[in-house]
């Protein structure tokens, strides 16, 4: 099958909206990552959408394809270890969402997935994640630490079965069609490399080919380049040929051979011959021999036939007689002389030959006495059949997309000649018209059987290796020079016009305009939730103007929603990702150094409308947009609001409380709604020499606080330092945080030694839900002292 790359790619998005539930495709993902000797991360409950696969190239000899997940929710944390502590820091905190977070990608090398199997009886159509490769993650400015993230869910899902680690592209039923795909491998094609367009480049076309092995039998190659395999898609027709199915003449032939044989089943002593064309192409089935049961029966003349016999030596008179039975004698009757065709889209099968057909004539004496008469006859049975069949492609009903044969003509001739008893020769016609039921009857079941073999040969049910939808390819040439050829569109029913965009983020109480590309009018819209999910989906109206419902009736962790356009047949779709808020901040901490350090701070908007960026009126610090600079030391995500803050030099003189240690910038991000979320970077003016370690009790966290000393760590005791909440909503006293459950993610704190001399100093992030900081796992805060 050779499809085009770029419908391909619409088709395969629009099949994951139609098919996306509210089941969770992967099961959520968590896991804590060195992402080098100090530094860890904690990822968190992450949730994946399924699946969306896609063919990023167009080159045959490096044929890629990427898998992307989506991110729906999840909390990812960033650790260091301080020297001399045996607690993690956190560096940074984020809740990732719709709204905010990246894709996981995966890249596929298709040259590596060339065993991919349809398995058992089910039919399933399979790719093996562990041939993904390259994860990319981007929750990071760090490339590398990206790059460590990536190969963590590569790991984990290398951990699982090989059941669980095969991604499903679709499902094949076979019905009653001896084509059987048993392996399959994938390759991209290039229209401008391979000759056929030289002055185009390979942005945006090219061809994506599925290579098919039947009924077991082996696999074979593919070309190496480009340029040695013809472009498949044909750009000079008048409508543009967007699918090719392409079956090898031994495939179709053999299983057009097959049940044309079937038919002989009952007979004994079957002959055959294959006919080869002038250019070695399978063309044609002679029937040399293949003997049925005994050919014989008793033919009543009615109403008999009044014959008048010559008697006497001198031939003077004659006795009137009645022709009254015809009795042939039973022989083998063989069907050898049949011939089928091949020649394009025609087929021609016919048969033609001679027959002996023994009989004995039965006279009755008429008005006289005398006895009857009786003889053989020694004759020979010509005939010659033939039907011209048209194969075309069932343009609508149950069988559409089937192969079928229209037939355009036939011939039909016969004689009965030879000598028969008593020069009788008025029973002929009778026996002439028996004789040719008796070959007409045969010739139409074979007839009837190849037209219903031609049917079978459902070759779109090959379009399933790829895609899910019940109409993916629509043919409307066929030719069958040698190999077969069907040639046409690609899903018209779901890419006859596109729902832009095909995926956002809305949030409540905002508004999408949604835009149609090349479709007609008339067009009337709908909104679906997923199957099994529950609540408000908004409304949208006759022009396509999508209302989210108000934040009270959007869960916490989202909402999706199918937004459908339809005219008639035709259908286009898009998915929404609801959310809470119009505006989501990653991160939403981040510990930054002084001094004109660079961090990459990112924000989604939920109503497609700018976002604002700006400081509090007490930030030293600075944001400003991405430069080209930023580039290339940084990993920016794309389709994401992204900022750089650039951190403060360290202010002299120096403040006497806490801000003597750390200083606590914050970013506002504003929605056109007005509502502003804030980014927290707490700016640290020295390395800490002190550290904290944590002991978990009820409903909070026992913080000790600990100085690097000649002889070890020693520790300094709650009234030796001053305190200081710097944010959360909780209780701070004598070295203990009592939470108070209503916590925005964090609760900040800093201890500062009562010394004079040296500014000796702690700081501790405490995430909520509480993170044991030696183990990275989550701790129950049930626990008491």
């Amino acid at each position: 099958m050779i499809y085009d790359r770029a419908r391909t790619n619409q088709l395969l998005a629009q099949e994951f909206v139609e098919n996306l539930t509210s089941t969770d495709y992967f099961p959520p993902f968590s896991s804590v990552e060195e992402t080098d000797s100090q530094n860890k991360t904690v990822m968190n409950n992450f949730k994946f959408d399924a699946p969306v696969l896609s063919f990023t190239n167009s080159n045959i000899s490096r044929s890629r394809a990427r898998l992307s997940m989506k991110i729906t929710h999840g909390q990812y944390i960033s650790f260091n270890k301080p020297l001399g502590s045996t607690d993690h820091s956190v560096v940074s905190i984020a809740t990732v969402n719709a709204l905010n977070a990246p894709s996981l990608h995966m890249d596929i090398d298709l040259h590596a997935t060339s065993n991919g199997n349809i398995v058992d009886g089910e039919g399933q159509v399979l790719l093996d994640l562990s041939d993904g490769e390259n994860h990319t993650f981007g929750l990071s400015s760090s490339g590398d630490r990206n790059r460590v993230l990536g190969l963590a869910i590569e790991k984990h899902f290398n951990s699982w079965s090989d059941e669980s680690k095969r991604f499903v592209l679709s499902r094949i039923v076979t019905g009653d069609s001896g084509l059987r795909p048993t392996s399959f491998a994938i390759r991209t094609h290039s229209l401008a490399r391979s000759g056929e367009k030289p002055e185009e480049d390979n942005t945006g076309e090219g061809a994506v080919i599925i290579g098919v092995a039947m009924n077991n039998e082996p696999n074979g190659n593919f070309p190496v380049q480009d340029s040695d395999l013809p472009y498949l898609l044909p750009d000079d027709a008048p409508t543009p040929i967007r699918m090719n199915i392409l079956l090898s003449n031994r495939i179709w032939f053999s299983e057009l051979l097959k049940k044309a044989l079937a038919y002989f089943d009952k007979y004994t002593d079957i002959k055959y011959s294959l006919h080869k064309n002038s250019r070695g192409f399978l063309d044609g089935i002679d029937l040399n021999h293949a003997q049925s049961s005994y050919l014989g029966t008793t033919y009543d003349v009615n109403p008999p036939r009044s014959i008048f016999l010559p008697v006497g030596g001198a031939w003077d008179g004659y006795i009137e007689y009645q022709l009254r039975q015809i009795f042939i004698r039973p022989q083998p009757f063989d069907f050898s002389g049949i011939k089928v065709r091949f020649n394009g889209r025609q087929m021609t099968v016919s048969w033609s030959g001679e027959h002996p057909v023994p009989a004995v004539t039965f006279l009755k004496l008429v008005g006289q006495t005398g006895r009857d008469l009786y003889g053989n006859s020694h004759l020979t049975f010509k005939f010659n059949l033939e039907s011209v069949y048209d194969l075309h492609i069932a343009p609508t009903g149950a069988d559409i997309g089937k192969l079928v044969f229209g037939e355009t003509s036939t011939t039909r001739s016969f004689d009965l000649t030879g000598q028969w008893y008593w020069n009788a020769p008025d029973g002929q016609d009778y026996l002439r018209n028996w004789l040719a039921e008796s070959w007409s009857v045969p010739f139409r079941a074979y007839c009837q059987t190849l037209t219903d073999t031609s049917r079978n040969i459902d070759a779109l049910m090959l379009d399933n290796l790829l895609f899910r939808s019940d109409m993916r390819g629509v043919p409307r040439l066929i030719e069958a020079p040698g190999d077969m050829t069907l040639l046409g569109h690609l899903a018209p029913d779901k890419l006859h016009f596109a729902l832009h965009p095909a995926t956002s983020v809305v949030s409540a109480s905002s508004s999408l305009q949604f835009l149609l590309e090349s479709a007609p009018a008339g067009v009337t819209w709908s909104i679906e939730l997923l199957p099994g999910e529950f609540g408000e989906k908004g409304s949208i109206s006759v022009n396509g103007l999508y209302q989210a419902p108000s934040p009270g009736a959007v869960p916490e962790q989202g909402r999706r929603v199918k937004v459908i356009a339809r005219k008639d047949q035709y259908v286009s779709q898009a998915l929404l990702y609801l959310v809470r808020n119009d505006v989501s901040v990653y991160p939403s901490l981040q510990v930054a150094q002084h001094s004109h350090t660079r961090y990459l701070l990112v924000a989604g908007s939920g109503d497609g409308k700018l976002l604002k960026w700006g400081v509090t009126p007490t930030s030293l610090g600075s944001v400003r947009a991405v430069t080209e600079l930023d580039h290339e030391d940084m990993d920016i995500p794309d389709a994401q609001d992204v900022q750089i803050y650039v951190s403060p030099p360290v202010p002299r003189p120096l403040p006497t409380d806490w801000r003597a240690a750390v200083h606590l910038d914050q970013i506002t991000v504003t929605g056109a709604s007005g509502r502003t979320q804030m980014i927290d970077m707490l700016v640290l003016w020295s390395n800490p020499v002190c550290w904290f370690e944590t002991e978990y009790v009820a409903q909070g966290v026992r913080l000790r606080m600990w100085l690097a000393g000649r002889s070890g760590p020693i520790e300094i005791f709650p009234d030796e330092a001053d305190w200081y909440l710097v944010k959360g909503a909780g209780e701070l006293k004598d070295g203990v945080y009592k939470s108070t459950g209503s916590e925005q993610g964090y609760a900040i704190i800093v201890a500062i030694e009562k010394s004079e001399r040296f500014l000796n100093y702690a700081y501790i992030v405490l995430p909520f839900p509480l993170i044991d900081l030696k183990t990275l796992k989550l701790v129950d805060q049930t626990s008491t002292d």
